[in-house]
C-alpha cells in the first residue's frame, strides 16, 4: 500500500518475471509517492497488466488523473478497468444520465490517449450481475480477477444521482476537447512537483454511525476483485458496500467462508463499511487498512474492535496499517496488542512511508 494520504493506492506485484496492477492513485496531495515509485523502475520495465480505478471519489481517482497526464513517464496499461459513462449509461439504458466531473476528466483523457478500457469485458461496464456466475478475467502471468462489487442497483443509484454534475460545469458527458480543456484548468490536478500540495483539513468523523451504514453513490458504485494467484487470494474492495460484498462471496465457487491471504478492508476502515457478516464471510488473518488519518479520521477505532470481535478467538490476526499516525498509534501499542491478541504491521515512524504485505 503506497503512501495514498486518506484514501487508496495499490500497487500489486506477482510472478516471474514480475507484473504489476494498480488500484487507484490516491488523492492529488499524495500523487508524488506513485511517481516516485514508478520512476524507481527501469524506463523500459514501466508496464502494468491491469489498472483499476475503482470509482470517482477524489481519494481514488486524483492521482490517476495526474500520472496519464504525464507520457514521458513511460507508463502502458494492458487494460483500465473504470465505469464511465459509456458503460454505465449503456448497461442500464439511461442515456446520458450519468455525467460526473473527475469521471469525465478519465475518460477524456484515455479517449484522447488511445487507451482502451474495459477490455476484458468487451468494452461493457465492469458489474456482477443479478444471477449466474461471477465474472472472472484473467491476466498475463496466470493471475485472475473475480468481481465482486458493483451490482446494477449500486450503479443505477450512481446514474440517477449524477444528472446535473457536467452540464453545470458547462459541458456535456462525452466532449473530450472540453473536459481536457477543464482539467487543463484545475491546478490540483496536474502533474507538479506536489511536495507543497497542502492536505484537506481534518474533518468531523463518523463516532456515532452504525455499523455498515454507508449510503454514499460513490461508495457503492466502487469496482471491488479478489485477485488469485499462486495460490494467494486477496480481497481488493475499494470502498464497496459490506452487504455487496456478501452477496457476492456467498456466490464464489466453494461458498463461504473464503480463504484470504490479505482482505484489504474498504473504505480506509470505517465503521460505515464494517459488520460482523462481511468479516464472518471470510477466512483471513490478515487486515489491511490504507489511511493517514487526515479528512475523516480514518481507520475508525470501532470499527477495528468490530473486526476482532468478529474473527474466531484462534485466528492471531494481523492489522497492516500504511501509516503511523494518530489513529493508528493506539493500535501498535504492544499491551493492547497483547491484551486482544492481534498484531500491527505498521510503518517505523510517522510520515509517508506506506508498507508492503507479503503473500507466501
Amino acid at each position: 500500500m503506497l503512501p495514498a494520504g486518506h484514501g487508496d493506492c495499490l500497487w500489486i506485484e506477482y510472478g516471474d518475471p514480475v507484473r504489476r496492477i494498480l488500484i487507484d492513485g490516491g488523492p492529488y496531495y499524495s500523487y508524488k509517492h506513485l511517481r516516485d515509485r514508478v520512476e524507481q523502475l527501469d524506463e523500459g520495465d514501466r508496464h502494468f497488466e491491469l489498472l483499476i480505478v475503482t470509482h470517482v471519489d477524489a481519494d481514488h481517482i486524483e492521482g490517476v488523473l495526474r500520472l496519464l497526464q504525464e507520457p514521458h513517464l513511460g507508463v502502458s496499461f494492458g487494460d483500465v478497468w473504470f465505469n464511465g459513462t459509456t458503460q454505465i449509461n449503456a448497461a442500464l439504458d439511461q442515456g446520458d444520465l450519468l455525467d460526473e466531473r473527475q469521471g469525465e476528466y478519465l475518460q477524456a483523457l484515455l479517449t484522447d490517449s488511445g487507451q482502451r478500457w474495459n477490455d476484458a469485458f468487451d468494452g461493457k461496464v465492469v458489474y456482477v450481475r443479478a444471477t449466474g456466475d461471477l465474472p472472472v478475467a484473467t491476466l498475463a502471468g496466470g493471475a485472475t480477477l473475480t468481481v465482486v462489487s458493483p451490482t446494477a442497483k449500486e450503479l443505477r443509484t450512481l446514474a440517477g444521482h449524477w444528472v446535473d454534475i457536467v452540464e453545470k460545469e458547462g459541458f456535456s458527458t462525452g466532449d473530450t476537447a472540453t473536459a481536457l480543456k477543464k482539467l487543463k484548468g484545475q491546478k490540483r490536478l496536474q502533474p507538479v512537483d506536489t511536495l507543497g500540495d497542502p492536505v484537506p483539513p481534518d474533518v468531523l468523523g463518523e463516532a456515532d454511525d452504525p455499523p455498515g451504514s454507508d449510503s454514499s453513490v460513490a461508495n457503492g458504485s466502487s469496482i471491488a476483485v479478489i485477485f488469485e494467484h499462486g495460490g494467494h487470494r486477496i480481497l481488493l474492495s475499494g470502498d464497496a458496500f459490506p452487504h455487496v460484498l456478501v452477496g457476492a462471496l456467498e456466490r464464489y465457487p466453494g461458498g463461504t467462508p473464503i480463504d484470504l491471504a490479505v482482505f484489504k478492508l474498504p473504505h480506509h476502515g470505517s465503521i460505515r463499511n464494517m459488520t460482523d457478516e462481511m468479516i464472518e464471510a471470510v477466512n483471513c488473518a490478515a487486515f489491511a487498512i490504507s489511511s493517514n488519518g487526515k479528512y475523516f479520521g480514518h481507520p475508525n477505532s470501532r470499527a477495528i474492535d468490530a473486526l476482532l470481535n468478529a474473527l474466531p478467538a484462534e485466528s492471531d490476526p494481523q492489522l497492516w496499517f500504511n501509516y503511523l499516525s494518530e489513529q493508528t498509534k493506539p493500535w501498535c501499542d504492544p499491551a493492547r496488542q497483547e491484551a486482544k491478541r492481534y498484531t500491527a504491521m505498521h510503518p517505523p515512524r510517522e510520515g509517508d512511508y506506506g508498507i508492503t504485505i507479503p503473500c507466501q
